[in-house]
């Protein structure tokens, strides 16, 4: 069975929550300074596209197949330092930590992020 809507805004969503967690994980090792700033520069250049159609993501994960799934973990364990007995609980987390920025964006900016 063909996916209609494929995983693209939802991969660029996880990779972008991805990059910020690790971020911080290298920024609070030693206390957070302003030097801390160059490891948020991965999830700033991902932010953009991690944004740009985010509301597709709900009906993206609604669409997910096995196959679209192993590539979302995939994906994952190429780009990132994620062991793979950990894959599925990082991108469980990171959808849901998606699904609250998205909710917090909107009821900030509700004419930018519809329903």
């Amino acid at each position: 069975m063909a996916e209609e809507y494929g995983i693209e805004e939802t991969k660029e969503m996880v990779g972008f929550v991805i990059s910020l967690g690790e971020g911080v994980a290298k920024a609070v090792e030693d206390g957070f300074s302003l030097d801390d700033i160059v490891y948020f520069l991965e999830a700033l250049t991902r932010a953009p596209a991690a944004f740009e159609n985010m509301e597709a993501i709900p009906t993206e994960l609604k669409d997910l197949s096995g196959e679209e799934a192993q590539a979302l973990k995939d994906y994952i364990a190429e780009d990132f330092d994620i062991p793979n007995d950990r894959l599925e609980d990082v991108i469980e987390r990171a959808l849901q930590l998606a699904a609250d920025l998205y909710e917090f964006l909107r009821g900030l900016f509700p004419d930018m992020f519809p329903r």
